[in-house]
């Protein structure tokens, strides 16, 4: 499955890359721009499965490492949201009580809710919203991501965190597997916990809780 995922972009940039070398000369300025964003786009795409790769071996190996840094939650969510709202897809976004900064560490932060909102997107109907809701109670930060898509079947669900499954409904919509080990590995590492509710044909909702860590007030 991973071997076929990275097929695809090569395949693109392949034949892109040969369509410049042949016919460039012929080719208006429009579509020559075209060809290369559609490389650009494929490159993306390429190392950010590296990185997902890297990411995953890296935590198999125990090299995972947490590194908090005092994090403005709803600054960041609000930037981390902002990206993918790129893809036209509605995000609704609740934010509960801020918190103040929080010991979070930002790169596994990004991975967490950047995986998520993105399955949430991939496998939902165009324009049904996905919902991210962020709370603080007690001692624990709640990240609650909800979709309305197609539902994962429950003989699929004890096995969604596991690297390069993916669940028997998926069909023919692309992915490599690793998006929910990611993030089960990042959340880990937070010393946190993440469960997932769902029903076929009536979406789905992860619930990650991670220990609330108040960043102490930097000094003058």
């Amino acid at each position: 499955m991973v071997s076929h995922e990275f097929r695809n972009p090569l395949t693109t940039i392949a034949l892109g890359t040969s369509t410049l070398i042949n016919f460039l000369a012929r080719l208006p300025p429009e579509k020559i721009q075209q060809k290369l964003q559609q490389i650009m786009n494929q490159v993306a795409r390429l190392e950010q499965m590296l990185d997902d790769l890297l990411l995953v071996m890296r935590a198999e190996q125990g090299y995972l490492e947490f590194h908090p840094t005092p994090t403005e939650l709803p600054t960041f969510v609000s930037q981390t949201v902002a990206e993918l709202r790129e893809q036209n897809h509605p995000i609704h976004v609740h934010l509960g009580t801020d918190p103040g900064p929080l010991l979070l560490d930002q790169d596994l932060l990004r991975h967490i809710l950047q995986n998520l909102l993105s399955n949430a997107i991939k496998y939902s109907p165009a324009g049904s919203p996905v919902r991210l809701e962020v709370l603080t109670t007690g001692q624990v930060v709640t990240l609650r991501v909800e979709d309305q898509g197609m539902g994962i079947p429950p003989g699929d669900q004890e096995r969604l965190f596991t690297a390069y499954f993916r669940a028997s409904n998926v069909g023919s919509i692309s992915g490599t597997g690793l998006g929910l080990k990611i993030v089960k590995d990042c959340v880990n590492v937070h010393g946190g916990t993440i469960r997932v509710q769902s029903a076929l044909g009536q979406g789905t909702t992860f619930l990650v809780e991670l220990p609330l860590r108040i960043a102490a007030p930097s000094t003058p």
